[in-house]
């Protein structure tokens, strides 16, 4: 059993940001998803994806459209 409290707050930091990276990658496949599909195909890849419908994916939707106002790509915002 681990016991020292600053190794498990810097594995539990560790971990945390491991699994915030997986969920944020998840979060711009789904986007890149969404933005390259056919017309028509967005219910269902949304669908196939209910999982990350969640306000995450709102947040990292309006940093990905500010990131895309702000280099001019204003169809793509």
């Amino acid at each position: 059993m681990i016991t020292d409290e600053s190794l498990i707050t810097e594995l539990t930091a560790t971990i945390y940001n491991a699994m915030n990276e997986q969920l944020t990658q998840a979060y711009l496949n789904l986007i890149n998803q969404l933005l390259t599909c056919n017309d028509g195909d967005e219910p269902q890849i949304l669908q196939k994806n209910q999982e990350l419908l969640d306000r995450g994916l709102v947040e990292v939707m309006v940093a990905v459209a500010q990131q895309y106002r702000e280099a001019g790509r204003e169809n793509e915002a």
